[in-house]
């Protein structure tokens, strides 16, 4: 699949020629959002995705024909329309789509890797596209700013959708670092819960005392291996407020010790508690939680076993993930 991050990677480490797709705008029911991208190499592999599978494959015949004549241009689809494509099969689905296809040039791909270089120090990229009101592709800037050390959402001075703007269109994309994700204990329950929230746009980051535990053999999809006693690693940590913490040393008094340091600290966007609330009621002394605490961690699907808990607790995350990111304006 891809998302913005594996995009920016594949691209930029490619020599092929590709075009770059951005949905611009969607009316009605949205399977993907306004700002989703995909990338098409000539050889007509891609990555990312704007459907569910029904539109790539004739998305990839329009990138063809951007790359021969080297000009970008928006392709629509109807998609509440029964006969789409010509061939009585298109999804009848209650919505519309457009996308930008851009070949990526020289220039375009300069700037993009300023782009993965500013994600990857932690900051938020603001994706501008210019557009004449019949569609035509003017300019497009890419800004950084920084939200990192931020408490909460940013609100921003422009929508983050197609407005009209006089003689033009204005269409704003926020791209976000890959929130991070402190996953205190290499137990063998972590490890389903470091590979899930790897594969869904987290940068996970394990942290045990044990290093036959806290290995890459483990936890190869993890970005950071921490090896040391929880006061050793967090004082290395400077946590911000859209860190994700989870707690699941199994150790009581090493479990403490980490909660107890993250509430001197300030809090995190997410603290995740393994085990009965009892016992996170021990661990915190007192019975109300911040909402930032989720105690017990993971959404209640009736999990057992390691592999549906790591869906429980994902799940979770995604949820706090999607549903602040939903607040911007």
């Amino acid at each position: 699949m891809g998302d913005i991050h594996d995009i920016l990677k594949e691209l930029l480490t490619s020599e092929k020629k590709a075009v770059l797709g951005t949905i611009v705008r969607v009316e009605g029911s949205s399977y993907m959002k306004e700002g989703t991208c995909i990338v098409i190499f000539e050889d007509e592999t891609y990555i990312g995705c704007i459907s569910p599978g029904c539109l790539e494959s004739d998305l990839v015949i329009w990138a063809k024909e951007c790359m021969e004549t080297e000009a970008s241009r928006i392709v629509k689809y109807d998609l509440s329309n029964t006969n789409d494509f010509g061939k009585g099969e298109g999804p009848g689905w209650n919505r519309s789509i457009q996308i930008l296809l851009q070949p990526v040039t020289i220039q375009l791909r300069t700037k993009l890797s300023y782009v993965k270089a500013d994600l990857e120090a932690g900051h938020s990229v603001l994706h501008m596209i210019e557009f004449t009101t019949d569609y035509k592709l003017i300019n497009q800037f890419f800004v950084k700013y920084d939200n990192h050390l931020t408490n909460g959402p940013v609100e921003l001075n422009v929508p983050l959708d197609l407005k009209r703007k006089k003689d033009r269109l204005l269409f704003v994309n926020q791209l976000e670092p890959k929130p991070r994700l402190f996953l205190f204990g290499a137990n063998m329950d972590a490890i389903p819960v470091a590979e899930l929230a790897s594969r869904n746009g987290f940068s996970v980051q394990v942290c045990d005392w044990r290093p036959q535990l806290c290995s890459k053999e483990n936890f190869p999809t993890a970005d950071n291996l921490l090896i040391g006693q929880p006061k050793e690693i967090m004082d290395e940590i400077q946590f911000t407020h859209n860190d994700y913490v989870l707690v699941m040393t199994h150790v009581f008094q090493k479990d403490e010790e980490i909660t107890s340091y993250i509430f001197q600290q300030g809090r995190v966007k997410y603290l995740g508690l393994l085990g009965p609330k009892k016992r996170s009621i021990q661990l915190l002394n007192q019975r109300n939680f911040p909402e930032w605490v989720h105690a017990p961690v993971g959404n209640p699907i009736g999990a057992v076993g390691p592999e549906e808990m790591a869906v429980s607790i994902v799940a979770e995350l995604i949820q706090t993930r999607r549903s602040l990111l939903g607040q911007m304006v």
